[in-house]
Order: structure tokens, then sequence, then C-alpha cells
């Protein structure tokens, strides 16, 4: 890791931690419980750190090499490691706008290390903000009450013999960045979950989701002068009400 690379991660993970440590205030876990919420937020934040594309290959890495354990903990402040099983169901129930705070974070400190201007465009000053839909785990079987629901005209058997429309179960978010043509890098916001049933039982969907997404992304940053990205879906009357708000 290059000096200014590590220097910018170490400020950073001084400022995210006793963030997410904050979470153990909020949402507190059983007595009885082994590990807190922020070990969990800890553990997510260092597979991206490291850029492990799974949890399946992260895991036997830091198992199979003290060394880089014992790295892991010193960063991440950490003293044992959760697993896979132990974040989902610490997480699992709870919203990502809980999370807003934290992106929050690490968009005030690009500001303050002027990491923001190379973003801006050169001819009005403004940033491209990028929002698209992308999906998650998918599933024909295994499923909950937050899944997306998509009907296929193939039918399968059941196990009594009867012949069931096919439905993929699926979980997708709402996803924001601040992008520039000439950068590799992106800027985070905080994503906007696409899941489950609105009210009178209409499924949520991207293009509904995004006025959501906005109405806290502008309470948030109320005074960024942005250039909004998207595909054809988001050529509707409710976004661009959303916008001109």
């Amino acid at each position: 890791m290059r000096p200014r690379k590590q220097a910018m991660m170490t400020t950073l993970l001084r400022l995210l931690i006793p963030a997410m440590r904050r979470f153990d205030e909020h949402y507190p876990a059983a007595v009885q419980a082994r590990y807190r919420r922020s070990d969990c937020l800890l553990r997510v934040l260092a597979r991206f750190v490291f850029q492990q594309p799974n949890w399946f290959r992260f895991e036997p890495r830091w198992r199979d090499r003290p060394a880089f354990l014992r790295s892991l903990q010193h960063w991440f402040q950490l003293e044992e490691i959760p697993s896979d099983t132990t974040i989902r169901r610490r997480w699992d129930a709870l919203l990502s706008t809980a999370l807003r705070g934290l992106f929050a974070v690490v968009f005030r400190e690009a500001q303050r290390q002027q990491l923001r201007e190379p973003f801006r465009s050169p001819i009005d000053a403004h940033y491209l903000v990028a929002v698209d839909g992308t999906g998650g785990v998918s599933s024909t079987t295994i499923h909950c009450d937050s899944c997306l629901h998509k009907h296929h005209r193939q039918t399968v058997v059941a196990e009594t013999g009867e012949e069931l429309p096919l439905i993929t179960y699926s979980h997708q978010t709402l996803g924001a960045v601040v992008v520039h043509p000439h950068a590799a890098t992106v800027l985070p916001l905080c994503p906007e979950t696409i899941g489950g049933r609105l009210a009178a039982d209409v499924q949520d969907s991207e293009w509904k989701a995004a006025p959501q997404w906005f109405v806290p992304f502008r309470r948030a940053h109320p005074k960024l002068a942005g250039v909004f990205l998207g595909d054809a879906r988001y050529a509707n009357g409710p976004f661009i009400q959303a916008l001109d708000s």
C-alpha cells in the first residue's frame, strides 16, 4: 500500500471505527452475545479494504495466515473475527439507512482532504451523480418477507405433484456514486434498499425507490450541485419532481 493511500486509510479508520462503535449504544447485543454489532460492521469493512470478492475467499485468508489475522485485528481493532453467519444474523433485520451516518463521515473527510475537487465538472463545477439499481442474491426457493418477486411463465412441479408458477426471489439495492469520466474511483453515497411490499401490497421497484433515496440525500447534502445520471426508467414524474424540489 502506497504511503498516501495508507495514510488516508488510517485516517478513515480513525473516523469510522468510533462511529461504528456507537452502533452498540443504539443497537445493543444480548448480554451473552459473543460479538457486538460493530464487530460485524468492521469485518464487512475489512473485506472491502482488502478487496475480497466474497466471504468464502476472505475467511480462509485470515484463518490460515496468522500474520494476516494479527494485521486485521490491529487495523480494525478486533479481538475475534465474527463469521458471515453471525453478520447476517445481527444485521439482516436492520435497514440500510442505519448506515447513512457512516457514508456522511466518508464524504466529509473526502471534502476535508480535497478529494472531491477532481470530481467537479470543468464546465459548471457540478458533480456527476450516477444512480442505478443493482441485483443481489436471488433464489427460486429461499426467500423472506423483504424479497422482490419475479413471476415467470415456466412452471415447476412441487413434491405433491402440483404444478406451480416459477418465482424468483431477490434482493436489490439502489446505489448512487459521484463519478467523473477521467477518474477510476468513485465517491459512494448511502444506498436505498429495494425490496418487500409497499402500501396497498404493491411491490417496491427501482423507479419507486429513486425518489425515496433523493429526499435523505438532499437533506444530507443540501448545497451539493449535482447532475444526476440514470437510464430511461428515471424519466418519470416522481423522480423529476424530487429533483425539482
